[in-house]
């Protein structure tokens, strides 16, 4: 077995779903779906150097400014739920 030290915490949840679902906000449709079992996509494929490359970048930048917006959602979580994750 598998034992962690977070496994006897308990676990808080919201009581009403559609609570969630509003800061979640609807799936979005506009992209192939994995789940779509009539249109199968790749996720993952190889990518030659450059490619490869590029996309590392793009997730660096990506990753960058992701702080930002981290805590404009933190502060919005934090008022939707009591909870804060500095």
């Amino acid at each position: 077995g598998f034992f962690t030290s977070h496994q006897k915490r308990r676990v808080e949840y919201f009581k009403d779903r559609r609570v969630v679902q509003q800061f979640v906000g609807e799936c979005p449709t506009d992209y192939p779906f994995v789940r779509d079992l009539k249109k199968p996509v790749t996720i993952g494929a190889h990518m030659s150097g450059d490619d490869f490359i590029n996309n590392h970048f793009q997730q660096s930048e990506a990753m960058y400014h992701a702080g930002e917006v981290f805590q404009e959602v933190a502060a919005e979580y934090a008022k939707l739920s009591g909870r804060e994750y500095p």
